[in-house]
């Protein structure tokens, strides 16, 4: 005994073209639930820049995951293939300084400082790790970067594999 077709493809009037593009449309929401992309540092040290310049976008040379290539890892900026707010979560890894008590990461929406989480400390004499999580919302096209600054120059590294990163998921319209 056939089942009765309900829903979308219920009416018989449906062409073929017209049902593959209803599928292609909802494409990236079918193909997973995770709206978005994850990239790390995984070789090389970035130079620091001391206060008041931001240094950026910090290179995150491989992708855990980019469901809609909105990712380019050469120049590691994100950009919005649809409008939406999107859930950001960062972390940069500074190298042990022992001159330095305060470190900064930043999100970059379209270029432009948009917020940031701060270290202040005592000297460190191991690497440390500033992270940072903020919701943005962006047009198609907008883009995402990260970026950071210390009180006097040192290097970004990698010696804690997968801290440098930053994580971007689209979480509504």
């Amino acid at each position: 005994m056939a089942l009765p077709i309900t829903g979308y493809f219920s009416n018989a009037a449906r062409t073929k073209g017209e049902i593959k593009t209803a599928l292609e449309d909802q494409r990236d929401e079918v193909q997973s639930p995770c709206k978005g992309m994850r990239a790390y540092k995984s070789s090389g040290s970035d130079s620091i820049a001391n206060w008041p310049t931001w240094t950026g976008p910090i290179g995150l040379q491989t992708e855990s995951y980019d469901i809609l290539n909105e990712f380019d890892v050469a120049t590691a900026v994100f950009t919005a293939s649809r409008a939406g707010t999107y859930d950001v979560v960062c972390a940069l890894c500074f190298a042990a300084n022992t001159t330095v008590s305060e470190r900064e990461v930043a999100i970059f929406a379209n270029g432009a400082f948009y917020s940031s989480g701060m270290f202040h400390g005592g000297n460190i004499n191991r690497p440390t790790v500033v992270g940072h999580h903020d919701r943005v919302k962006l047009a198609i096209g907008g883009t995402l970067d990260l970026r950071g600054r210390q009180a006097t120059g040192g290097a970004v590294t990698t010696d804690l594999t997968f801290v440098t990163f930053l994580s971007i998921q689209r979480i509504s319209d």
